[in-house]
């Protein structure tokens, strides 16, 4: 799946497929919880399957860091402060609303 979004870098200098498999993840991960929480015989491996593996390997903080990295080396401060803060910004509000779903 982080493949498959991230062809949407293909012909841009922006790092979107980054930025969505972010923000993706951070919203799965907040249902996962959720239904975790709601879900008493939920099971703990399962939880940590979807939770750590699959968001943890669908999300990419590193990739994060490296596009922030290029977009400072190439004097796009603006560019970098305004990915991290959305980023972010949007990650926590993307998990907030996956927990919602489930409330």
């Amino acid at each position: 799946m982080r493949y498959a979004i991230s062809v949407l870098n293909k012909n841009t200098n922006s790092p979107i497929g980054t930025f969505l498999a972010n923000i993706l993840g951070s919203f799965i991960i907040g249902l996962i919880m959720a239904y975790a929480l709601k879900t008493p015989n939920f099971n703990a491996n399962y939880k940590l399957l979807l939770a750590t593996g699959f968001c943890g390997g669908f999300t990419t903080f590193s990739s994060l860091s490296n596009e922030t990295f290029l977009m400072l080396k190439a004097n796009n401060i603006i560019g970098a402060f305004v990915y991290i803060l959305a980023t972010c910004v949007l990650g926590v509000a993307a998990t907030f609303l996956g927990y919602k779903l489930f409330a």
